[in-house]
Protein backbone atom coordinates (compact mmCIF):
# COMPACT_ATOMS: atom_id res chain seq x y z
CA UNK A 1 0.00 0.00 0.00
CA UNK A 2 1.37 3.30 -1.03
CA UNK A 3 0.32 6.38 1.37
CA UNK A 4 0.79 10.05 -0.13
CA UNK A 5 0.90 13.00 3.02
CA UNK A 6 -1.74 15.85 2.50
CA UNK A 7 0.34 18.81 2.00
CA UNK A 8 -0.05 21.37 5.39
CA UNK A 9 0.21 24.78 3.58
CA UNK A 10 -2.17 24.11 1.02
CA UNK A 11 -4.39 22.28 2.90
CA UNK A 12 -3.82 25.33 5.61
CA UNK A 13 -5.29 28.20 2.95
CA UNK A 14 -8.44 26.01 2.15
CA UNK A 15 -9.43 24.69 5.58
CA UNK A 16 -8.00 27.00 8.11
CA UNK A 17 -10.68 28.83 9.74
CA UNK A 18 -8.61 31.88 9.58
CA UNK A 19 -6.06 31.81 6.92
CA UNK A 20 -8.75 29.74 4.67
CA UNK A 21 -10.08 31.46 1.89
CA UNK A 22 -13.62 30.50 2.77
CA UNK A 23 -13.42 32.77 5.51
CA UNK A 24 -12.73 35.97 3.12
CA UNK A 25 -15.68 38.83 3.68
CA UNK A 26 -16.42 39.35 0.68
CA UNK A 27 -17.68 35.71 0.13
CA UNK A 28 -21.24 34.23 0.82
CA UNK A 29 -21.90 33.44 4.61
CA UNK A 30 -23.65 30.17 5.35
CA UNK A 31 -25.11 30.66 8.22
CA UNK A 32 -27.26 33.35 7.49
CA UNK A 33 -30.83 32.64 6.01
CA UNK A 34 -33.52 34.81 5.34
CA UNK A 35 -36.26 33.65 7.16
CA UNK A 36 -38.98 33.62 4.52
CA UNK A 37 -37.04 32.34 1.60
CA UNK A 38 -34.43 30.71 3.08
CA UNK A 39 -32.31 31.65 0.56
CA UNK A 40 -28.37 33.79 1.82
CA UNK A 41 -28.17 37.57 1.01
CA UNK A 42 -25.31 38.11 3.01
CA UNK A 43 -21.35 37.68 3.31
CA UNK A 44 -18.68 36.93 5.90
CA UNK A 45 -17.81 40.61 6.44
CA UNK A 46 -14.99 40.84 8.26
CA UNK A 47 -16.19 37.70 10.98
CA UNK A 48 -19.19 40.17 12.04
CA UNK A 49 -21.90 39.26 13.94
CA UNK A 50 -24.59 37.46 11.93
CA UNK A 51 -27.00 40.43 12.61
CA UNK A 52 -24.73 43.18 11.37
CA UNK A 53 -23.85 41.00 8.07
CA UNK A 54 -24.07 43.27 4.99
CA UNK A 55 -25.00 42.32 1.87
CA UNK A 56 -23.00 39.84 -0.24
CA UNK A 57 -22.17 41.61 -3.79
CA UNK A 58 -21.70 38.57 -6.32
CA UNK A 59 -19.23 40.82 -8.27
CA UNK A 60 -16.62 41.39 -5.41
CA UNK A 61 -17.03 37.62 -4.84
CA UNK A 62 -16.24 36.72 -8.08
CA UNK A 63 -13.15 38.95 -8.48
CA UNK A 64 -11.69 37.42 -4.72
CA UNK A 65 -12.20 34.29 -6.65
CA UNK A 66 -9.69 34.96 -9.07
CA UNK A 67 -7.17 36.22 -6.80
CA UNK A 68 -7.35 33.18 -4.47
CA UNK A 69 -7.44 30.81 -7.58
CA UNK A 70 -4.26 32.78 -8.33
CA UNK A 71 -2.51 32.77 -5.40
CA UNK A 72 -3.11 28.95 -4.87
CA UNK A 73 -1.49 28.20 -8.30
CA UNK A 74 1.64 30.46 -7.22
CA UNK A 75 1.98 28.75 -3.93
CA UNK A 76 1.62 25.09 -5.63
CA UNK A 77 4.43 26.58 -8.08
CA UNK A 78 6.45 27.93 -5.25
CA UNK A 79 6.15 24.89 -2.65
CA UNK A 80 7.33 22.47 -5.75
CA UNK A 81 10.09 25.05 -7.46
CA UNK A 82 11.41 24.93 -3.73
CA UNK A 83 11.31 21.03 -3.40
CA UNK A 84 13.17 20.57 -6.64
CA UNK A 85 15.82 23.49 -5.91
CA UNK A 86 16.53 21.25 -3.10
CA UNK A 87 17.15 17.81 -3.22
CA UNK A 88 17.36 17.81 -7.36
CA UNK A 89 13.85 16.09 -7.31
CA UNK A 90 10.38 16.30 -8.91
CA UNK A 91 7.80 16.32 -5.64
CA UNK A 92 4.22 15.96 -5.78
CA UNK A 93 1.86 18.42 -3.72
CA UNK A 94 -1.37 16.00 -2.35
CA UNK A 95 -3.96 19.05 -1.64
CA UNK A 96 -7.24 16.87 -0.80
CA UNK A 97 -10.37 18.31 0.50
CA UNK A 98 -13.91 17.09 1.39
CA UNK A 99 -16.46 18.35 -1.44
CA UNK A 100 -18.67 19.07 0.60
CA UNK A 101 -17.00 22.11 1.21
CA UNK A 102 -17.28 23.17 -2.60
CA UNK A 103 -20.63 25.17 -3.48
CA UNK A 104 -22.50 24.05 -0.06
CA UNK A 105 -19.64 25.96 2.95
CA UNK A 106 -18.28 27.38 0.65
CA UNK A 107 -20.65 28.62 -1.91
CA UNK A 108 -18.06 30.10 -4.22
CA UNK A 109 -15.64 26.92 -3.96
CA UNK A 110 -17.20 25.50 -7.26
CA UNK A 111 -15.64 28.24 -9.43
CA UNK A 112 -12.35 28.68 -7.44
CA UNK A 113 -12.07 24.98 -8.03
CA UNK A 114 -12.58 25.62 -11.98
CA UNK A 115 -10.06 28.44 -12.07
CA UNK A 116 -7.33 26.51 -10.15
CA UNK A 117 -7.61 23.56 -12.58
CA UNK A 118 -7.50 25.69 -15.28
CA UNK A 119 -4.46 27.84 -14.46
CA UNK A 120 -2.50 24.49 -12.95
CA UNK A 121 -3.40 23.37 -16.82
CA UNK A 122 -1.85 26.40 -18.22
CA UNK A 123 1.49 26.30 -15.64
CA UNK A 124 4.85 25.96 -17.10
CA UNK A 125 6.20 24.58 -13.80
CA UNK A 126 4.18 22.26 -12.86
CA UNK A 127 1.39 19.49 -14.29
CA UNK A 128 -1.51 17.42 -13.04
CA UNK A 129 -1.16 14.50 -12.37
CA UNK A 130 -3.43 11.38 -10.64
CA UNK A 131 -2.10 9.43 -7.58
CA UNK A 132 -2.30 6.17 -10.04
CA UNK A 133 -0.28 7.56 -12.70
CA UNK A 134 2.41 9.45 -9.79
CA UNK A 135 2.44 5.87 -8.13
CA UNK A 136 3.09 4.27 -11.70
CA UNK A 137 5.84 6.73 -12.51
CA UNK A 138 7.35 7.01 -9.11
CA UNK A 139 7.03 3.62 -7.04
CA UNK A 140 7.89 4.01 -3.41
CA UNK A 141 11.31 4.21 -2.17
CA UNK A 142 10.66 4.18 1.59
CA UNK A 143 8.90 2.13 4.09
CA UNK A 144 7.18 3.44 6.94
CA UNK A 145 4.16 2.74 9.45
CA UNK A 146 1.54 4.66 9.58
CA UNK A 147 -0.07 5.53 12.89
CA UNK A 148 -3.93 4.96 12.97
CA UNK A 149 -5.99 8.72 12.94
CA UNK A 150 -8.73 9.99 10.98
CA UNK A 151 -9.50 13.52 9.12
CA UNK A 152 -11.78 14.12 12.89
CA UNK A 153 -10.88 16.45 15.55
CA UNK A 154 -7.31 16.07 16.81
CA UNK A 155 -6.76 13.50 14.05
CA UNK A 156 -8.45 11.04 16.47
CA UNK A 157 -11.91 9.14 15.86
CA UNK A 158 -13.48 11.14 19.01
CA UNK A 159 -16.22 12.74 17.00
CA UNK A 160 -17.85 9.18 15.50
CA UNK A 161 -16.73 7.39 18.91
CA UNK A 162 -17.69 9.16 22.31
CA UNK A 163 -19.78 9.10 25.33
CA UNK A 164 -22.41 10.30 23.35
CA UNK A 165 -22.08 8.12 20.18
CA UNK A 166 -21.37 4.70 21.48
CA UNK A 167 -24.29 3.57 22.14
CA UNK A 168 -25.02 3.44 18.26
CA UNK A 169 -21.94 0.72 17.23
CA UNK A 170 -23.48 -2.27 18.78
CA UNK A 171 -26.37 -1.46 16.29
CA UNK A 172 -24.49 -0.54 13.27
CA UNK A 173 -21.95 -3.61 13.84
CA UNK A 174 -25.22 -6.12 14.28
CA UNK A 175 -26.52 -5.35 11.12
CA UNK A 176 -23.19 -5.61 9.13
CA UNK A 177 -22.99 -9.07 10.99
CA UNK A 178 -26.87 -10.06 10.00
CA UNK A 179 -26.26 -8.57 6.08
CA UNK A 180 -23.53 -10.76 5.63
CA UNK A 181 -25.14 -13.94 6.45
CA UNK A 182 -27.89 -13.18 4.29
CA UNK A 183 -25.82 -12.54 1.54
CA UNK A 184 -24.21 -15.88 2.79
CA UNK A 185 -27.85 -17.98 2.51
CA UNK A 186 -29.48 -16.65 0.25
CA UNK A 187 -26.79 -16.54 -3.06
CA UNK A 188 -29.40 -16.77 -6.18
CA UNK A 189 -33.06 -15.79 -4.67
CA UNK A 190 -35.82 -15.07 -6.71
CA UNK A 191 -36.67 -11.28 -7.85
CA UNK A 192 -38.75 -10.68 -4.48
CA UNK A 193 -36.12 -11.94 -2.34
CA UNK A 194 -33.75 -9.72 -4.02
CA UNK A 195 -35.25 -6.26 -4.11
CA UNK A 196 -35.67 -7.27 -0.01
CA UNK A 197 -31.94 -7.90 0.24
CA UNK A 198 -30.78 -4.83 -2.09
CA UNK A 199 -33.44 -2.23 -0.07
CA UNK A 200 -32.07 -4.10 2.86
CA UNK A 201 -28.08 -2.66 1.44
CA UNK A 202 -29.32 0.01 1.10
CA UNK A 203 -30.63 0.54 4.52
CA UNK A 204 -27.81 -0.52 5.90
CA UNK A 205 -25.13 1.82 3.83
CA UNK A 206 -27.65 4.53 5.08
CA UNK A 207 -27.35 3.29 8.73
CA UNK A 208 -23.09 3.27 8.42
CA UNK A 209 -23.62 7.20 7.50
CA UNK A 210 -20.96 8.82 9.54
CA UNK A 211 -23.25 12.12 9.26
CA UNK A 212 -25.28 10.48 12.49
CA UNK A 213 -22.45 10.58 14.61
CA UNK A 214 -21.23 13.63 13.47
CA UNK A 215 -24.09 15.18 14.17
CA UNK A 216 -24.93 14.00 17.53
CA UNK A 217 -21.23 14.93 18.41
CA UNK A 218 -21.21 18.77 17.34
CA UNK A 219 -24.71 19.13 18.71
CA UNK A 220 -25.61 20.72 15.24
CA UNK A 221 -29.02 18.51 14.81
CA UNK A 222 -29.15 15.86 17.52
CA UNK A 223 -32.63 14.84 17.43
CA UNK A 224 -32.49 14.37 13.32
CA UNK A 225 -29.31 12.65 13.64
CA UNK A 226 -31.03 10.32 16.15
CA UNK A 227 -34.16 9.81 14.19
CA UNK A 228 -32.64 9.03 11.22
CA UNK A 229 -29.97 6.40 13.00
CA UNK A 230 -33.84 5.03 14.53
CA UNK A 231 -35.31 4.97 11.13
CA UNK A 232 -32.82 2.79 9.36
CA UNK A 233 -32.16 0.34 12.09
CA UNK A 234 -36.02 -0.13 12.19
CA UNK A 235 -35.82 -0.33 8.62
CA UNK A 236 -33.30 -2.80 8.10
CA UNK A 237 -34.46 -4.96 10.87
CA UNK A 238 -37.73 -5.75 9.23
CA UNK A 239 -36.49 -6.23 5.66
CA UNK A 240 -33.73 -8.50 7.43
CA UNK A 241 -36.90 -10.41 9.15
CA UNK A 242 -38.54 -10.25 5.58
CA UNK A 243 -35.05 -12.03 4.73
CA UNK A 244 -34.77 -14.25 7.38
CA UNK A 245 -38.25 -15.76 6.62
CA UNK A 246 -38.02 -15.91 2.95
CA UNK A 247 -41.28 -15.52 1.92
CA UNK A 248 -42.47 -12.05 0.36
CA UNK A 249 -46.40 -12.18 -0.19
CA UNK A 250 -47.98 -8.96 -2.37
CA UNK A 251 -48.09 -7.12 1.61
CA UNK A 252 -44.66 -7.52 2.07
CA UNK A 253 -43.89 -6.34 -1.09
CA UNK A 254 -46.03 -2.95 -1.13
CA UNK A 255 -44.28 -2.68 2.36
CA UNK A 256 -40.47 -3.01 0.42
CA UNK A 257 -42.05 -0.29 -1.76
CA UNK A 258 -42.72 1.92 0.42
CA UNK A 259 -39.41 1.87 1.87
CA UNK A 260 -37.74 2.28 -1.59
CA UNK A 261 -39.36 5.27 -2.08
CA UNK A 262 -38.50 6.44 1.60
CA UNK A 263 -35.02 5.52 1.06
CA UNK A 264 -33.73 4.89 -2.83
CA UNK A 265 -29.74 5.68 -3.00
CA UNK A 266 -27.18 3.50 -4.89
CA UNK A 267 -29.37 2.37 -7.67
CA UNK A 268 -26.92 -0.20 -8.27
CA UNK A 269 -26.31 -1.59 -5.16
CA UNK A 270 -25.67 -5.46 -4.61
CA UNK A 271 -26.65 -7.37 -1.63
CA UNK A 272 -23.64 -9.85 -2.47
CA UNK A 273 -21.13 -7.05 -1.73
CA UNK A 274 -21.66 -7.95 1.40
CA UNK A 275 -20.71 -11.17 1.28
CA UNK A 276 -18.78 -12.51 3.93
CA UNK A 277 -14.35 -12.01 3.16
CA UNK A 278 -13.91 -15.18 5.40
CA UNK A 279 -16.56 -18.09 6.16
CA UNK A 280 -19.81 -16.88 9.25
CA UNK A 281 -21.71 -19.11 11.16
CA UNK A 282 -25.26 -18.66 10.42
CA UNK A 283 -27.02 -17.69 14.57
CA UNK A 284 -30.35 -18.73 14.66
CA UNK A 285 -33.44 -16.28 13.99
CA UNK A 286 -33.70 -15.62 17.54
CA UNK A 287 -30.27 -14.21 18.08
CA UNK A 288 -30.65 -11.63 15.26
CA UNK A 289 -33.08 -9.80 16.84
CA UNK A 290 -32.50 -6.67 19.05
CA UNK A 291 -34.08 -3.63 20.22
CA UNK A 292 -34.61 -0.81 18.60
CA UNK A 293 -32.16 2.22 19.20
CA UNK A 294 -32.57 4.10 22.13
CA UNK A 295 -34.24 7.61 22.05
Amino acid sequence: MAALGRNDRTSMQVWSAQWGYPGDPEYREFHKKDGISGLQYWKVSDQADLAHKELYDPRSAAHRVQEHATHFVGLVEELLGQFHHQTGKYGIVAAAYDTELFGHWWFEGIDWLKEVLQRLCRSQVVELTTIPDYLAAHPPEDILALPEGSWGQAGTHFTWLNGDTQWMWPFIHQAERQMEQLAQIHPQPEKRLTMVLNQAARELLLLESSDWPFLITTGQATEYAISRFRSHCERFQRLAQMAWEGQIDDAALQEVREIHRLDNPFPDVDYRFFLPREPVSIAPRAEQESEAPPL
